[in-house]
């Protein structure tokens, strides 16, 4: 604006300055006081021109700064023209990375519910209200429609069906079985439910039993008939010489006596194989550990060949024979235990040479509480041998139903052995080294009408009823 003024006010010098020779006719006047008057108006006239100077200086001033402006204007326009590009070029680059990204986590959210159809296991997603806020097909085939914004309480109520053998699984009302896992989604709220259809494998596991089992009895069978032919054969030959005539009441004796033996054989044999594939077991009965301890002795031969032991440390004050227990009570079956222990002594006098013996320890345990009370009691049975010991995979399989080192077992020993004892809520534990003979430990519980703890007090006895 300055600029423009300062235009205004040279052009309006010019124009008086021409008006003032116009009028006043300098140059054509002869009159002397025209002199000093013309003298008076070049004056002005140059003081004018003088002034018009300055301005048109000042003026150029301003065009040169006018001038620097506008290319300092062009240069900061072109600063900032390359700004607004370099932004609108960030701009675009992040919105392709948006695009990106979104297009990335789409394919993903797309491979995920493929994911999620192709699984095996339904898969329930819920929110923070408890409804279901995604699934899968699995999942809709399992517990049927509708599914999506229901209540997973009110699906429970329409689709499940719990029974009383259902363990760790649960039952829908169409009869399959299904087990259940959940977890949270965190950090979100929400629950996730994944179902996993058990029936064809329930069925298959129970084919696969029944194939054991069909299996185990051709086993049974073969080994039955291995073990019977021999003994049936020396009986019908014992059997035919006892009906020649000409044998003396001396032949006869021994011929009936390796018949019965055999016989005896062959029906421990087949009573073998029933309990094993019945697991038939007597009615259980209160048996007192003297009588255990007495039938034992009386049952086992040769008696020459077995040394018993009762280590019982608590009780030895009272013992009218320290190798006789006192009443304590089992509560099983005499003739299942008498027959465990006896295949035990057996087993070990057969892996023994003939001038060596072998141990049954019996010892009764009483176990105490914090406030030195007894709490329970245990019946400690150790059958040991010095015989020619089992290798550790020897030892692994010992359990193993048909499994065995003889070239006459059959396999069952002590896998009915382990079975009974389990069937008494005890158990066994072997342990063995070649060349060092075998260790059987059984622990069985034992109720106690009396378990005196002297070592508790010298002069009180105090009785103790134990819950069997």
């Amino acid at each position: 604006m300055a600029l423009l003024k300062q235009i205004d006010s040279v052009k309006q010098i010019d124009t008086r300055t021409e008006d003032t020779f116009k009028n006043n006719k300098v140059f054509n006047s002869t009159r002397p006081d025209s002199v000093s008057h013309s003298v008076s108006i070049l004056s002005k006239l140059t003081d004018s021109q003088k002034q018009a100077k300055n301005v048109m200086s000042d003026l150029s001033q301003l065009s040169q700064a006018f001038a620097d402006s506008f290319q300092n204007i062009e240069v900061k326009v072109e600063e900032l023209s390359g700004q607004l590009d370099d932004a609108e070029n960030r701009h675009l680059l992040v919105t392709n990375e948006k695009i990106e990204l979104q297009s990335e986590n789409d394919k993903i959210n797309k491979r995920l519910d493929n994911l999620l159809d192709i699984l095996p296991s339904g898969v329930v997603l819920l929110d923070n209200k408890g409804l279901v806020c995604d699934c899968n097909k699995v999942a809709i085939d399992i517990l049927g429609r509708p599914l999506l914004g229901e209540a997973w309480v009110n699906v429970i109520e329409r689709a499940f069906s719990p029974q009383a053998d259902d363990g760790h699984q649960v039952s829908l009302k169409d009869g399959r079985k299904i087990h259940i896992e959940t977890t949270g989604l965190s950090p979100e709220p929400g629950q996730m439910i994944v179902l996993t259809d058990l029936t064809k494998t329930r069925r298959l596991q129970d084919k696969l039993s029944q194939n054991n089992k069909l299996s185990s009895m051709g086993k049974m069978i073969a080994s039955l008939a291995h073990q019977i032919r021999t003994p049936l054969s020396a009986a019908m030959i014992y059997g035919s010489h006892i009906n020649e005539s000409n044998l003396d009441p001396k032949q006869i004796k021994s011929f009936s006596k390796n018949l019965m033996e055999r016989l005896k054989f062959m029906d421990r044999q087949i009573h073998d194989m029933l309990q094993f594939v019945r697991g038939e077991r007597k009615q259980k009965q209160v048996v007192s550990i003297t009588q255990l301890f007495d039938n034992l002795k009386n049952s086992i031969e040769p008696k020459n060949r077995v040394e018993w032991i009762y280590a019982n440390k608590i009780e030895s004050k009272n013992l009218r024979n320290k190798s006789h227990p006192e009443e304590h009570y089992l509560s099983g079956n005499l003739d299942d235990l008498i027959g465990v222990i006896s295949n035990l002594v057996e087993n070990g006098l057969a892996a023994s040479k003939p001038e060596q013996s072998i141990k049954v320890k019996l010892n009764v345990v009483c176990e105490k509480t914090t406030k030195n009370k007894i709490n329970h009691s245990s019946l400690i049975i150790e059958v040991i041998d010095k015989g020619i010991g089992m290798t550790k995979l020897q030892q692994q399989q010992a359990f193993e139903p048909f499994y065995t080192t003889k070239s006459n077992g059959n396999g069952l020993g002590l896998a009915i052995v382990r079975g009974v004892i389990i069937e008494h809520g005890g158990n066994i534990a072997l342990k063995s080294s070649i060349g060092l003979g075998s260790a059987f430990k059984i622990k069985l519980p034992i109720t106690n009408k009396a378990c005196l703890a002297n070592e508790l007090s010298n002069s009180i006895k105090e009785e103790v009823v134990v819950n069997d």
